[in-house]
């Protein structure tokens, strides 16, 4: 058998430990399986029978389910939440929740748990990643496009879905003035 590198060999405890758990450990969500919680957790559209504000009555069945969601996410080893590919919807799903710097707007697809998970879920994935202002600029606003594409066809019919318009103002509060512009 022939030696371990000292880089390797010192390490070797952490490695093995790692993919011991990665074997034994199904209940690890897969990037669908965040994708698909999210999904759920995003505000429901509008009942269609007529034009009028959000009112808390019309997201009473939701707001438990998407506390649960959530919660859970934020309770997710950050392995879980790490992968870029989840990245787009996570924001989304926080900018739902989290308040507007500018103006103080009501938000009954949301609560004031919703907003303190919201907060704890955007601090760890800014600790996994970046801020979020330079996260929606960096590599040409790639991570903007992508929530932007999330966020089309929710934006298009805006009357039933009020929380992607609450969802675009907290995503370009969060864009730096230099690069505003040119969104």
């Amino acid at each position: 058998m022939s030696e371990i590198p000292e880089l390797v060999a010192t390490h070797l405890p952490e490695i093995s430990a790692h993919f011991a758990a990665s074997a034994t450990d199904s209940d690890q969500p897969t990037v669908g399986d965040v994708k698909h919680l999210v999904i759920s957790a995003l505000a429901p559209a509008l009942p269609c029978s007529e034009e009028r504000p959000p009112q808390a009555d019309d997201y009473t069945d939701h707001l438990p389910a998407s506390l649960e969601i959530l919660t859970r996410l934020v309770n997710m080893h950050s392995y879980s939440i790490s992968r870029p590919a989840s990245l787009p919807s996570l924001l989304l799903l926080c900018a739902q929740h989290s308040p507007c710097k500018e103006t103080e707007v009501t938000r009954p697809w949301s609560s004031t748990e919703h907003q303190l998970q919201a907060s704890l879920l955007l601090a760890k994935l800014e600790q996994i990643y970046k801020p979020v202002a330079f996260l929606l600029v960096e590599q040409d606003r790639k991570l903007l496009a992508q929530i932007l594409t999330l966020l089309q066809p929710s934006l298009e019919k805006f009357l039933s879905y009020p929380a992607s318009v609450h969802s675009l103002a907290w995503l370009t509060s969060h864009i730096p003035p230099p690069h505003l512009g040119q969104v």
